[in-house]
């Protein structure tokens, strides 16, 4: 997959509460990479790494469809 985006701050609002991000890369194929300085060396960390990426996937998809919705 090539690269679609790089390093694309996201943001969704919604009446109470606020997304935001930044994206590393965004790949043709629909991928994210977010790129980390280190290996996560605990399971809770990596929880978080999961989450953050739910989150980036949440946004793009936002914003996917609010351009599509614009034309």
């Amino acid at each position: 997959a090539q690269t679609q985006k790089a390093e694309a701050a996201l943001s969704l609002f919604r009446p109470h509460y606020r997304l935001q991000g930044a994206l590393d890369l965004v790949l043709t194929d629909g991928g994210l990479i977010d790129f980390k300085t280190s290996l996560p060396d605990n399971p809770v960390l990596l929880q978080r790494y999961r989450g953050q990426l739910l989150v980036y996937r949440i946004l793009l998809d936002a914003h996917q469809q609010a351009l599509a919705a614009t034309g």
